[in-house]
C-alpha cells in the first residue's frame, strides 16, 4: 500500500473508491482523444466517466498551501499516479517524477488551481504530468468555477475575498518564479506587492522559503518563525515551516538543540492536525542518529520506513547501532539486538527498490566492536541480495571470458566514492602509481564528487571514469563497458554505492582492499587483500572471501613519500608550541597524551586506560577528537567516564575534546602531543602513520583482527616492539613510562624519524599486487597458493 506523506487534510483524499468501471484510457497531449490501446487497469467511482490525459516534460507547480493535495512516494509509473488522482474527487492534475529525477517515483496530486501555472522547460523535463476528465472537460469545469466566483464576489464579504485572492495570486506568481530558479525575483515581487496588503502568515512563510532558496539562512529562519506565530497559517504550512527551521538550525547554523525543538514542534502540529507529513520524523531521526541517540533514532526511522513502505530505510533503521556504548555489556546487548532484528528482517519479504539510495551500509559500525563478524556480514549480504534484485548484474564480457594474451595489458579497475581528500585516497595512491603501465591498463572509477586529489590519482592511471549519474543500472553499465579483467573495490562497507555494485559481476575477478578493514560477506567478491605486516592469527576465519596476504604493508606508506606530513615551522619552536596550547586551552607544562581516532573508536575500555593514566601521572591531560558533525558524542563519552569509570571532577577537567580542525592545525597538534594512545580494539592506520611522520611515540595493544594490528606492524618495522603492549595493564605501564621520561621519548622519537624514510619507501606490497594480478588473470591456481592465507 502506498502512504501519502504530505497532505493538507491528513488523508489520502476523499471520494471515489468503490466501483466496478475501468479507467477509460490514458492519452498524451492536451485536448486529445484517449487511445484505447494505452488503457491501464484501474477503477473509478461507479457511474463516472474518467479519462487521464498525459503530458510529458510538463509541470504544474504547486505546494501544500496552494494546489497540492498530497504526495505519494515509490509510485512505479505515471499510470499509477493517474489512478491515485482519480481516487480523490478533489484531484484534477497530477505530476510524477521519472527515475532520473532526484525525487524519483514521487507522485503529486493537485487541485484545479494549478492549471494557470503549467510550465514546460528544462526544470520540468524529467516530469510527467496530466489531468483528469470527470464527466466534463477541463474547459467546462473552469467556466463553471469562474461563474461561481463572479456570483460570490458581488457581496461585501466577496470584496474582502477578492483582496485575499489578489494576494494569493501574487504568491502564486512568485512561486512560479521560484520553480524557474528565480528566487531573488520571487522575493522582490512578494515584498513589493505586499506593501499594498497586510502581512499574513502565508506572506512570512513564502518569504522564508524564498530566502532559504537564496541561502539567506538566518533571515529565512526569522521569517519562518514569524509565520508559525500567525493564526492565519494553515496547519500544513506551519508543520513545514517548523521543519524547515529545523533543517536550517541543524545543517547551516549548527544549533542542534534548536533544530530538535523545531522538528518536535513540526511533529506536534502534524499529529494534532492529523497530517500526512513525515519529513520532520525522518529529519529528527537522522539528527538523533548523528548525536549518538540510536534508540530514539531507530524508532523514528522505522516509523517512517513502515509508513512509506521503504524497505531500504527499514533495513537500515532496524540494524542501526550507536557510536558510544556505556560498557562492554551494552555492546553485547546491542549486538544481540542487531542479530535478532536481522533474523526478523530475514522473515520479511523485503523489496529494496533503490539500493544505492540507502543512508549507509548497516554493518559499518559493527566492525568497531573488535569481534569476528564474518558470519553476520555474510547473513546481511544474503538478505540484501534477496531484497534488492537490481543488484544482480553480469557484464556481458564475463560470460565467455578469455584472458588477455601474453604481452597484452591486463585491464584493472579501481572503484570508490572516496577517491578525493580522504584516507582511502592515501591508501590507494602508492598502488596506482606503482603498477607498471606496460603491464596494466588501469581505470579509476570515482563516484560523485571530485577534487584536486582526484586529479592527482587520475594522473597515475590510464583512464579515469567520473560516475556522475547515481543510478545503479547506469553505474553497472559504465563499469562493464570497460571490459575489465579485474575490479578492485577500495572499500566495501562504508558507502551504499560500492556495496550495491559489489553484488554484480563486473569483472571475472573481483577483490576488496582494506579501505574498510572488515570482510564484506558478499559472495561475488572473490578475494580480500591483507598484508604480512599486519599478520592476523587464524586470519582466514575472519573473512568470507579467500584471503590474499601480501608481503609488507598497505600502499598507504607510499603516500607520505609524495605528500610529506609535516608540522609548520612555528611549531618547531617553544614559543610556537606554547601559543598553540594556549589557543586550545591546554596547560603549558602538562604532559599530553592523545587518542586521536574518531570518537566511535574510543571504546569503554579506553576509559579505564584514561583513568589510570590520569591517576599515575598527575601532570597529565588526555586529548580526544570530536566527531566533525556533532559534539554530542563527546559529551556522552565524558558522561560515561564520570558515571562508569568514576572519574573525579579534577580528572574530568583534564580530559580535553578537540573540535574539528582545519588541516594546518591538525598536523601542528601532533607537535604538542607527548604520547599517542592507539585506540582499542579498532586501532589506527592513517592516523598512526601521520603520528610517526612527525616522530611521535605510539603505544598500541594489538587484537586478533587486521583492524587492530596496523600500528603494531609499523612499530615492528621500526624496531620499536617495546611500544607494543601485551594487555591493557601493559599498555598503561608503557604509556605512563613514556609520559614521565622525556629522555625516553626523545630516544624513541629519534628512532622513528630515522626509520620512517625506509618505511615509506617500502614497496613490497605494490610488487605483490603486480604479481598477484598477473596470477589471477593468466596464472594457475597453484601459483596463487603462496599468497593465500591457510584455512585454520
Amino acid at each position: 500500500a502506498l502512504v501519502a506523506l504530505i497532505g493538507v487534510t491528513g488523508g489520502q483524499g476523499g471520494g471515489g473508491g468503490g466501483g466496478d468501471d475501468v479507467v477509460d484510457g490514458v492519452c498524451s497531449g492536451r485536448d486529445q482523444e484517449c487511445s484505447k490501446g494505452e488503457e491501464p487497469q484501474g477503477m473509478v467511482s461507479k457511474g463516472k466517466k474518467f479519462q487521464c490525459m498525459v503530458e510529458h516534460g510538463v509541470d504544474y507547480p504547486g505546494d501544500g498551501f496552494n494546489g497540492d493535495l498530497a504526495v505519494f512516494h515509490h509510485v512505479p509509473s505515471f499510470r499509477e499516479c493517474c489512478k491515485l488522482c482519480k481516487r480523490d474527487d478533489r484531484c484534477q492534475f497530477w505530476t510524477w517524477a521519472t527515475p532520473k529525477r532526484h525525487q524519483a517515483y514521487d507522485c503529486w496530486l493537485k487541485d484545479g488551481s494549478v492549471e494557470d501555472y503549467r510550465v514546460k522547460n528544462e526544470f520540468s523535463s524529467l516530469l510527467v504530468s496530466g489531468y483528469v476528465l470527470r464527466n466534463e472537460t477541463v474547459q467546462q469545469a473552469s467556466r463553471r468555477a469562474r461563474e461561481k466566483e463572479l456570483e460570490e464576489n458581488n457581496s461585501e464579504p466577496g470584496k474582502n475575498r477578492m483582496a485575499r485572492k489578489e494576494a494569493d495570486k501574487v504568491i502564486s506568481h512568485a512561486r512560479g518564479l521560484l520553480q524557474q530558479g528565480r528566487a531573488a525575483e520571487a522575493e522582490a515581487m512578494l515584498r513589493e506587492s505586499f506593501k499594498q496588503h497586510s502581512k499574513t502568515g502565508p506572506y512570512y512563510y513564502w518569504l522564508g522559503v524564498f530566502l532559504e532558496a537564496q541561502q539567506k539562512m538566518e533571515e529565512a529562519a526569522a521569517k519562518l518563525k514569524k509565520a508559525t506565530e500567525r493564526t492565519d497559517l494553515k496547519p500544513f504550512q506551519k508543520a513545514v515551516a517548523h521543519n524547515m527551521m529545523g533543517k536550517i538550525y541543524q545543517h547551516r547554523m549548527k544549533k542542534r538543540t534548536d533544530a530538535e525543538i523545531e522538528y518536535r514542534n513540526s511533529i506536534q502540529v502534524v499529529e494534532k492536525a492529523k497530517l500526512n507529513f513525515l519529513a520532520p520524523y525522518e529529519n529528527l531521526g537522522r539528527q538523533l542518529e548523528k548525536d549518538g541517540r540510536a534508540r530514539e533514532a531507530q524508532e523514528l526511522l522505522a516509523f517512517v520506513a513502515n509508513s512509506t513502505n521503504n524497505d531500504g530505510l527499514l533495513l537500515y533503521s532496524m540494524l542501526l547501532l550507536p557510536y558510544v556504548y556505556e560498557d562492554e555489556e551494552d555492546i553485547l546487548a546491542w549486538r544481540n539486538q542487531f542479530q535478532t532484528n536481522l533474523k526478523a528482517l530475514e522473515q520479511r519479504n523485503l523489496l529494496i527498490k533503490n539500493p544505492i539510495g540507502m543512508e549507509g551500509v548497516p554493518q559499518y559500525y559493527l566492525s568497531y566492536h573488535g569481534r569476528n563478524d564474518a558470519s553476520i556480514n555474510a547473513a546481511i549480504a544474503r538478505l540484501f541480495r534477496k531484497s534488492a534484485p537490481s543488484v544482480a548484474f553480469r557484464a556481458p564480457h564475463t560470460l565467455s571470458y578469455q584472458p588477455p594474451a601474453a604481452g597484452q595489458q591486463i585491464r584493472v579497475g579501481f572503484i570508490s566514492l572516496y577517491f578525493r581528500q580522504h584516507s582511502v585516497s592515501k591508501m590507494i595512491l602508492g598502488l596506482l602509481k606503482g603498477l607498471p603501465r606496460e603491464n596494466f591498463y588501469t581505470v579509476m572509477f570515482q563516484i560523485r564528487d571530485i577534487d584536486s586529489m582526484t586529479t592527482k590519482l587520475a594522473s597515475y592511471v590510464t583512464k579515469m571514469v567520473h560516475i556522475r549519474e547515481l543510478e545503479l543500472a547506469s553505474m553497472q553499465r559504465m563499469i562493464s563497458e570497460e571490459k575489465l579483467d579485474v575490479l578492485v573495490f577500495s572499500e566495501i562497507g562504508m558507502d551504499p554505492h560500492a556495496y550495491a555494485l559489489a553484488f554484480g559481476r563486473q569483472a571475472p575477478v573481483q577483490l576488496a582492499m582494506h579501505g574498510h578493514a572488515s570482510t564484506t560477506g558478499v559472495d561475488s567478491i572473490d578475494y580480500y587483500v591483507s598484508y604480512q605486516g599486519f599478520s592476523e592469527p587464524q586470519a582466514q576465519t575472519h573473512y568470507s572471501e579467500k584471503l590474499i596476504v601480501l608481503d609488507g604493508f598497505t600502499p598507504l606508506t607510499r603516500f607520505y613519500e609524495e605528500f610529506p606530513f609535516n608540522v609548520s615551522p612555528a611549531m618547531k619552536t617553544e614559543d610556537g608550541r606554547l601559543q598553540f596550547r594556549s589557543r586550545y586551552n591546554i596547560p603549558p607544562r602538562a604532559t599530553v597524551y592523545a587518542c586521536l581516532q574518531t570518537i566511535f573508536k574510543v571504546s569503554p575500555k579506553m576509559d579505564f586506560v584514561a583513568k589510570r593514566i590520569l591517576n599515575e601521572d598527575p601532570n597529565s591531560i588526555i586529548m580526544f577528537k570530536e566527531l566533525p558533525m556533532t559534539d554530542q558524542c563527546g559529551k556522552q563519552v565524558l558522561e560515561r567516564m564520570r558515571n562508569k569509570s568514576k572519574l573525579t571532577e579534577d580528572e574530568m577537567a583534564r580530559i580535553k575534546f578537540l573540535p574539528a580542525m582545519h588541516d594546518a592545525d591538525y598536523s601542528d597538534m601532533f607537535a604538542i602531543v607527548d604520547v599517542i594512545l592507539d585506540s582499542y580494539p579498532f586501532g589506527g592506520h592513517t592516523t598512526s602513520m601521520e603520528a610517526l611522520a612527525v616522530g611521535r611515540p605510539i603505544v598500541t595493544l594489538p587484537t586478533d583482527f587486521m583492524s587492530g594490528r596496523c600500528t603494531q606492524g609499523f612499530l615492528a618495522f621500526l624496531g620499536l616492539q617495546e611500544l607494543i603492549a601485551s594487555d591493557l595493564e601493559d599498555f598503561i605501564r608503557i604509556a605512563v613510562k613514556l609520559g614521565k621520561d622525556a629522555a625516553l621519548r626523545e630516544r624513541i622519537s629519534s628512532t622513528i624519524i630515522k626509520g620512517f624514510s625506509a618505511l615509506i619507501k617500502d614497496d613490497r606490497s605494490v610488487r605483490g599486487w603486480s604479481q598477484v594480478l598477473e596470477i589471477l588473470v593468466r596464472g594457475k591456481q597453484q601459483d596463487l597458493r603462496p599468497f593465500l592465507a591457510q584455512a585454520d
